[in-house]
């Protein structure tokens, strides 16, 4: 039985242990309850903590870890006087087992041709400090320290977590910046000018809207998953504006009025919007409510989308209609109306259009 100690370099530590046969069958054959997997649990425990199982608090999921309190299992020495009850009686582990370190292979990690030494550590869970704090700390005691003075090949880089997670939002930021790009795009070549496409885009920031709302309701954060769930919703969100859009205008170039126009492509394209939207929001639920097994690590996926989607299709059938109709009112041609008036031997012309009047006199 392998168990993994500690902090990790290039080459792996391990605790080896091997359980005496004799031991053990005489063990099995007086029928004490006691199986090697109870004491790699152990020992486990014994060296720091041990996961068992989740709960609910204050409707947030929290693991829940094993563990003795101060470890007292720091050395070899120590994990081979760990005490067990064994039928009543209370034997070293090391009577049961033969325990010695183990190492594997070394492992050879280079980049760019140069050799690298790879050594990873994690906070212990009762630090009250975090983790930028600690980084800080270690990085000064290396550059105070002689290491680095020693030998001028050697060069020391510090890898976070936080940075990489920092950089993979960033290169997300920017695919979302393409996609929306390239949504632009294809609707300026389906619609052939640019403020239908502008106004169809326009239910994307109501998905956005909709993506905040629902992660706090749903008390998650933004990762990985919810942005792209985000990337996903872009290409979502739009398709009921194209519904609406798309409708209106072909009522408005066969003579409908702007406010007919809009009135009756909201009306008749209702149903569409709500069933499509449905089955991507239903569809999408129990990834957001977080069922089956690792279903908590694409829960803000779900949330993106189903919570993002829901806004943004009420919101839509309310705003995308109004900008639509500013948009048709504003491309109606004023009709003119020309008629003339007899004034003292002066004919006047009098041009009347939707907005002004004018007028030209003749005599």
């Amino acid at each position: 039985v392998f168990i993994r100690n500690g902090a990790s370099t290039d080459r792996v530590d391990s605790i080896k242990i091997k359980p005496y046969q004799e031991i053990w069958n005489e063990m099995r054959a007086k029928n004490i309850s006691l199986s090697m997997q109870d004491i790699v649990s152990m020992t486990q425990v014994a060296q720091g903590s041990k996961k068992v199982t989740n709960i609910e608090v204050n409707d947030k999921e929290t693991q829940v870890y094993l563990t003795y309190g101060d470890s007292f299992a720091k050395s070899i020495k120590e994990l081979k006087g760990f005490p067990l009850n064994v039928d009543g009686k209370i034997v070293s582990l090391s009577s049961l087992a033969k325990i010695e370190r183990a190492e594997s292979e070394k492992r050879l990690y280079r980049e760019d041709s140069v050799p690298m030494l790879l050594v990873k550590a994690r906070k212990d869970r009762k630090s009250k400090l975090d983790s930028e704090k600690i980084n800080n700390d270690f990085k000064e005691k290396i550059v105070n320290s002689k290491i680095l003075t020693e030998d001028e090949r050697l060069n020391i880089q510090f890898i976070d977590s936080k940075k990489e997670l920092n950089d993979s939002l960033g290169q997300l930021v920017t695919a979302l910046l393409i996609s929306l790009i390239l949504v632009l795009i294809i609707l300026v070549m389906q619609f052939q000018n640019l403020m239908s496409p502008l106004i169809i885009m326009m239910a994307i920031p109501l998905g956005f809207i909709g993506v905040i709302s629902s992660l706090f309701v749903f008390g998650s954060y933004i990762s990985l998953n919810s942005a792209l769930g985000i990337i996903l919703l872009n290409g979502i969100a739009v398709n009921n504006s194209i519904l609406l859009i798309d409708f209106s205008n072909k009522l408005f170039a066969q003579g409908v009025d702007a406010y007919n126009s809009v009135l009756d492509a909201s009306r008749k394209r209702l149903r569409p919007i709500l069933i499509t939207s449905l089955t991507t929001i239903l569809g999408m639920a129990p990834i957001a409510f977080g069922f089956g097994e690792g279903g908590k690590i694409l829960q803000p996926l779900g949330i993106a989308v189903s919570g993002g989607l829901w806004v943004s299709t009420i919101l839509t059938l309310i705003i995308i209609p109004v900008l639509q109709y500013m948009y048709l009112k504003r491309k109606t041609p004023q009709k003119v109306l020309l008629h003339s008036e007899e004034e003292e031997g002066r004919i006047n012309f009098v041009a009347k259009t939707n907005d002004v009047e004018k007028g030209k006199s003749l005599q």
